[in-house]
């Protein structure tokens, strides 16, 4: 009777109608970005948002078998990503809480430039989503996506780390 009498009919606890009620940020991440290494971590909400689907390109200087290091890092394994070489292999992990999502390369980059690409795709009608590590424009991994990625990792936490991470790890 008093949400009728104060006229805030109808009242929805979905998760949907939340969604209206978040705040925007100040200035919003847009769906592009160029991040630059050698800098401090880029705050969550200058990042294009994920879960709809994304693209995320690195450019880096390999030395062959032995690179190792981490490309890009955001959150740990209760929730983020991380892009990073081993022995000279590309790995992608995407943790959603627990529910980890690991593409890897099949052979050690050679040396000299290399571009590194992490892809997502939506399903449709109801069908996974997709995602895709390439190097150099050769596909070397995929995997299925059932269910949704999370709309915010880390939000307001440890940002995105270029080049290196820190506190607990994605993997």
């Amino acid at each position: 009777s008093e949400a009728e009498r104060n006229h805030v009919f109808p009242l929805s606890d979905g998760m949907v109608n939340r969604f209206s009620g978040l705040i925007p940020p100040t200035w919003p991440a847009g769906s592009s970005h160029l991040f630059l290494p050698e800098s401090g971590p880029v705050h969550d909400e200058s990042i294009p948002v994920l879960w709809s689907g994304f693209g995320l390109t690195a450019a880096i200087e390999a030395i062959g078998p032995e690179t190792e290091g981490v490309v890009c890092a955001l959150g740990d394994w209760f929730g983020g990503y991380a892009l990073y070489v081993v022995e000279g292999i590309v790995n992608f992990t995407f943790s959603r809480a627990g529910d980890v999502l690991q593409l890897d390369g099949a052979s050690p980059l050679r040396a000299g430039r290399c571009t590194l690409v992490v892809s997502y795709e939506l399903g449709h009608g109801g069908d996974p989503g997709s995602m895709t590590l390439a190097v150099d424009d050769e596909v070397v991994d995929t995997t299925r996506v059932t269910g949704m990625l999370p709309f915010a990792l880390q939000h307001g936490g440890a940002g995105l780390r270029l080049g290196y991470d820190s506190g607990f790890p994605v993997s």
